[in-house]
């Protein structure tokens, strides 16, 4: 192993360690000033957009290039708040060394070693197992009862959405989110809501994983700049102030999402609406871009029958061997992953013969190996194998309306406009409420790597022991998979019935 293999290796492998100091991170936050005087209609629109995508490092760096600040200022808008990100250390250029992996690239090489413990110590201060009982919840309640239909879903964007729907709330309202997210206090779901950004927050070059927030505020009304800036400066989002009920506004907002999104949810951001009475809008969006440890070689694809919902069709299948590939299996199912290069892991869970996908989500087992929430960041089922791991190539997606599954599970008030309390929105909150969420997603794989997209809107108006040396780990028949970033965290997450 030469030696820039090792330092990765041992960036990755120290885990348990602690950062004598750690890193500010730099924000710039204008100030924000108050609306003009004006009455809200009955209505809110807030809508919340995420995306994620997995691609080629060079595909990545070409698709986000402009993504280091993402207060895309529309022209026709009045900006009250903007966001900058924090600077990124970025992944050294190993050609300036020519191969001598010495003094020089430890110089270039230890402030982004330094970012990944910091990623790191923020992602130690998450309570695993709160939100890993936020994950399965939503996660069973939104992906079952699809009549085996694909859906997807992401569970941090709709975590950091309702974070920031409950700082617009109080009373009831706040309450009811604060309840689901597991948080005793606004405070306290404000600091891990802020670790999550912080653990999973990495624009280096080498993997991309922005999360990037903003309001869009109507000149008719009058906000609260106390809770403005609070949202500028605990969850990075610029806020904006203009017609919302004008064209050009609605442009505007779209073209926002569609940079943060990489444009790969045109259609459906172009799509979005902004009712007639909308007085604000709250978007929230992750992109990720990374690529596989272990790229498959095309070479290797062959197509095989997969069972599907729709009977038995023939799919081109990716194949590889990972000479010693952990194996792990739990209770009704086994599992794998496919690592990233650079941090974070897809995994790819079959269930066992006899039992289906909506069985590992009604029990939920699966996220406790994936978000370390079982006690321990090492899933005990498991072992080192010759994995022969043959998948589908695969693009799925899906439309959710979160409304009757948010209810559901006990948010409930902000969808009532005669219960709803947005009172640190704006003292005029009367009326307000929450009249539909959307949530959109799509996941795409194949031999360089990943990419997934996620767009959520709210608008207020056991199995056996594996053998002893190798497994054929096939995937043909429906399965459940999960993407998650290097800060352990379910970007998404996802049921492919039909490849």
């Amino acid at each position: 192993m030469n030696k820039k293999a090792e330092k990765i290796s041992d960036a990755v492998g120290r885990l348990d360690e602690e950062i004598i100091t750690k890193a500010e991170e730099k924000r710039h936050i204008s100030d924000v000033k108050k609306g003009s005087k004006g009455k809200f209609a009955k209505k809110i629109w807030i809508p919340a957009v995420s995306a994620a995508a997995c691609a080629g490092i060079l595909c990545g760096a070409a698709l986000m290039g402009g993504n280091s600040s993402p207060g895309l200022v529309p022209v026709l808008m009045e900006t009250l708040a903007e966001a900058k990100y924090p600077e990124a250390a970025h992944y050294p250029d190993e050609s300036l060394v020519n191969g001598d992996y010495g003094e020089a690239w430890d110089k270039m090489y230890e402030p982004w070693s330094q970012d990944r413990w910091n990623r790191y110590e923020a992602y130690k201060t998450l309570d695993v197992d709160i939100l890993g009982e936020f994950y399965k919840s939503t996660c069973e309640t939104f992906l079952t009862d699809s009549n085996e239909k694909n859906r997807v879903y992401s569970p941090v964007n709709v975590y950091m959405a309702l974070s920031m729907l409950a700082e617009l709330t109080d009373g009831q309202s706040r309450a009811q989110i604060l309840e689901l997210a597991g948080a005793e206090s606004i405070e306290e779901l404000r600091q891990q809501a802020g670790n999550m950004w912080k653990a999973n927050y990495r624009n280096d070059g080498a993997t991309t994983s922005i999360l990037a927030n903003s309001i869009w505020l109507d000149s008719s009304a009058e906000f609260n700049s106390e809770t403005l800036n609070r949202l500028a400066e605990e969850y990075f989002a610029s806020a904006y102030r203009g017609d919302l009920a004008s064209e050009d506004t609605l442009r505007a907002l779209r073209d926002w999402l569609n940079k943060q999104t990489d444009g790969l949810l045109e259609d459906a951001v172009n799509g979005i609406e902004l009712p007639p009475q909308t007085v604000m809008a709250l978007c929230s969006t992750i992109c990720f871009h990374a690529k596989w440890d272990q790229e498959f070689n095309p070479q290797n694809n062959d197509f095989k029958v997969f069972h599907g919902s729709e009977g038995d069709i023939e799919t081109e299948f990716m194949n590889n061997t990972q000479e010693y590939g952990p194996y792990y299996w739990g209770k009704d199912y086994g599992a794998i992953s496919l690592r990233f290069a650079d941090g974070g892991r897809m995994w790819l869970i079959l269930p066992d013969e006899g039992k289906t996908v909506e069985d590992l989500l009604r029990d939920g087992e699966y996220m406790d190996m994936v978000s370390g929430s079982s006690g321990s960041n090492e899933w005990e089922n498991y072992k080192i194998l010759k994995v022969n791991c043959s998948v589908p190539k695969f693009d799925v997606s899906s439309d959710i309306d979160l409304t009757k599954g948010l209810n559901n599970l006990g948010v409930s008030d902000v969808f009532n406009s005669y219960k709803a309390d947005f009172t640190p929105l704006s003292e005029q909150a009367e009326g307000l409420a929450i009249g539909q969420a959307e949530h959109a997603a799509r996941v795409v794989i194949d031999e360089q790597g990943c990419t997934g997209v996620a767009f959520t809107v709210m608008a207020a108006a056991g199995a056996a022991m594996p053998p002893e040396e190798e497994i054929d780990f096939v995937l043909d028949r429906p399965f459940l998979f999960v993407v998650e970033s290097d800060g352990n965290q379910p970007l998404f997450v996802g049921t492919v019935y039909t490849p």
